[in-house]
Parts: C-alpha cells; structure tokens; sequence
C-alpha cells in the first residue's frame, strides 16, 4: 500500500480519548465517505510570532477510499514553511481506518488575538476538493513590555543645566501592543527638576513584537539644587490585542553634582630671600556650584625649598562660593632660584563622595639684597624697630625722672 502509513480505527478511539481535551467535532467529506476532526494543536492557545502543531485526523466510516490526499490551506495569520508540503498523499483508505496529519503552522507576529480559522480540503484524485474549516484559539500567554536601559545626558546633571533622559522600552512579547504609556513622575517636591520642551509622558499607538524604541524626556534641573542622587519613577502601562491592560513601575535616578572648581594661591609669606626660615599661608578657594569635604593639602620637599612644619595640612569641608588657609614652615635654599614652585596637593571628595587628588603649582617669589632694599620690602618691619626703640628710650627716661623725683624728696625728708 502506497502513501502515508495507516492507523487503525482503534488507535484512532485511543487518540481521540487522549487528546479529549483539544478535539472538535468531525466533519463529513466526500458524501460522507470520510469524516475530518482537528485532534489538537499545541501550544495552547497558539502565540503571535511562534510555531504551533496541528494534529488532523481523517477517518473512513463508509466504503473502501482510493487515492486519498489531503492538504492543508493557511492563510492569515497562519502559514506554512517552504521547505513544509501543504499536501499530503494519503492513498487507500479501508472502512473503520484512520490516518493523523501533523502539520507545522507558523502564527503572524500581527495575529489578532481570538479565534483563528484555518482550512483543510481532501479529495480521492483525480476527484474534486471538498473542504472544512478549524478554529485555533490566538492569544500570548504573558506579553511582557520592558524597560531595558535609561541614559542621562550629561551623567551628571550640574544645577541650573538641562539634560535629556532616554528611556528604551522593548515589547518582549511575541505579539504587538498597542497604547503604550511611559511618565516621568517628577511630581514629588523634593524633586528639584521639572520639564522643558517635553510633557512628563510620552505615549506610542503600537509597539510590535520584538520592537524596541527610545522615548526621551527633557528636564531642567534648579539652579539651588543640591548635589547629591535624585530617585524617581517611571511608570509603563500598555494593552495587548485582547484588551488586556498592563501596568509597572520602575525606579531611576538623577544625579545631581558639579565638578569642583578649586583654586590655590599664595595668600601671605614672611619669606624674601634665599637661604631664609618662614612662613607661606596658602589660599584655598572653592568657586565651583558643589560643596567639598575631607579637603587636605599636603606639600614636600621639592626643589629649591624644604617643609619645616608638617606635611599634611587637614581643612575639612569647604563650602561653594567659600575659602580656607593653610599654613606652612619653610626653609627656601641658598641655591634656590628667583621663584620658587610649590607643589601643593590637594585631596577631598565632591558632594556624592567621588574621590578627587589634583596637584596645584604655587609661585614664590624671593629677591636679591638688592631688591629688597629698592622695593622697600622691608620697610615696614624696620619702622617698627625704631619705634619700639623709641617707645622703649621714652620709657626708661621717664623711670630715670622718676626715680630722681623720689630720691631728691627722701633726702629732704
């Protein structure tokens, strides 16, 4: 016997008694000759975008059948492989025998959710087709929408600067999702941010499967905004082909900070001259918009100087807009040159606790006897000598006087 091998009628009861579940009613073809039942398909229900088997069951109830060959028609959303027959020989078929066809449907990504019609004729050749009609069920069993990245830019968002925040969703689902929703809930008072040239949602009519898109909003952050990591939400609705309306939330932050601008100067020295011990008070100031803390300034020996006092200098928290010395003993060479480089160091840690260690080259000026004296450079010290010498000849003058009074009185007593 020719074509595809037969079941009996009584491996067809045992199908049909397992697959109870899936079976539909037969329907007769060929004068009643043969009868036509769709035994299951699985998975159940079938999904957008995915394969699913159907399993047909052709049975012979009346007369001995030659030439039987049956075939299936898809059509939308269902189709066939091309590598997959849609015809299958089935040959003679004797009363009470029965022969199960399997095929392997693909399901459109764009399926409509429901109820699917799929045909399937048979003929005895060189006859003509006589067919029927299956329904499978279409449906995604979990149509999951994600957030899969969100990219701030800039990263960190200084106060009083725009940014931009893009989100990507992604329909992970294998069917399409209409009426998508995505809001930046900026409402809390806390948060110190607000839109600019966009609304707080964005909104896409569909989103097909395996589709992903960014979706950007464009925010403000306020000038008195304080450095530090902002958390907010982000909140996703959509609604799959059979009205089914999802909804989740996720949680983001915005990071506020400003890159701290400090600068070093040299604020005050007693130092002139080469081969001298002194003092250099360094100016520290912060005129970036974040504060900073654990600042220390540190300073070695180098060339043309050595540190007398400690090496390391701690300040603490150093305020925006806001300054702090510190101070240094000294010992400048007797080889050193006209100016000398001190390389202080610093080290503090920004508002959100980023390490920093940058190093700030101070300029200190020394003078030759020469200059001193033109310049007048110590002008203001010498004046002070003659006058405490003044006040100090003053002093003991009038002691002088004073004891002459007293003596000259004892001795007329």
């Amino acid at each position: 016997m020719t074509g595809l091998k037969l079941k009996t009628a009584t491996w067809f009861f045992f199908s049909v008694l397992m697959l109870a579940g899936f079976n539909a009613a037969a329907t007769p073809l060929l004068g009643g000759t043969l009868s036509l039942s769709a035994l299951k398909y699985e998975p159940y229900p079938a999904e957008p975008g995915r394969y699913t088997d159907l399993w047909v069951n052709v049975f012979n109830s009346a007369t001995t059948t030659n030439n039987v060959e049956c075939a299936v028609e898809p059509t939308f959303p269902f189709s066939l492989d091309e590598n997959d027959s849609a015809t299958r020989y089935v040959g003679q078929l004797l009363v009470g025998q029965s022969v199960v066809l399997k095929y392997k449907l693909r399901v459109d990504a764009k399926a409509v959710f429901g109820e699917n019609e799929i045909s399937f004729k048979c003929r005895s050749k060189p006859g003509d087709w006589t067919s029927t009609k299956f329904s499978i069920t279409v449906q995604t069993s979990d149509v999951v929408v994600s957030i899969t990245k969100v990219e701030t830019t800039p990263f960190e968002i200084s106060p009083g600067q725009a940014a931009i925040v893009r989100v990507y969703i992604k329909n992970q689902a294998s069917s399409t999702v209409r009426d998508v929703s995505l809001k930046l809930d900026l409402s809390s008072l806390t948060l110190p941010f607000a839109f600019v040239k966009s609304a707080g949602e964005q909104r896409l009519q569909y989103l097909d499967a395996g589709e992903e898109k960014a979706l950007d909003f464009q925010i403000l952050s306020a000038s008195d905004a304080v450095a530090k990591l902002y958390k907010t939400t982000l909140n996703l609705s959509y609604v799959d082909q059979a009205g089914t309306a999802y909804s989740r939330t996720d949680s983001i932050g915005l990071l506020i900070n400003a890159k701290p601008e400090i600068t070093v100067d040299l604020d005050s020295t007693d130092i002139l001259r080469t081969g001298q011990n002194g003092r250099i008070t360094i100016k520290i100031a912060n005129k970036g918009l974040s504060d900073v803390k654990f600042l220390t300034t540190t300073l070695h020996d180098a060339n043309g100087f050595q540190v007398l006092s400690n090496n390391d200098v701690y300040i603490g928290g150093l305020d925006s807009d806001d300054y702090q010395t510190a101070e240094y003993t000294i010992y400048t060479t007797p080889t050193a040159s006209k100016s000398v480089t001190l390389p202080i160091q610093l080290s503090f840690k920004d508002a959100n606790n980023k390490q920093y260690a940058e190093t700030r080259q101070v300029a200190l000026r020394l003078y030759s006897e020469e200059e001193i004296t033109r310049l007048d450079l110590e002008k203001k010290a010498g004046l002070n000598i003659i006058f405490i010498a003044i006040i100090a000849l003053a002093l003991l003058f009038v002691a002088w006087r004073l004891y002459k009074w007293y003596s000259h009185r004892k001795k007329r007593a």
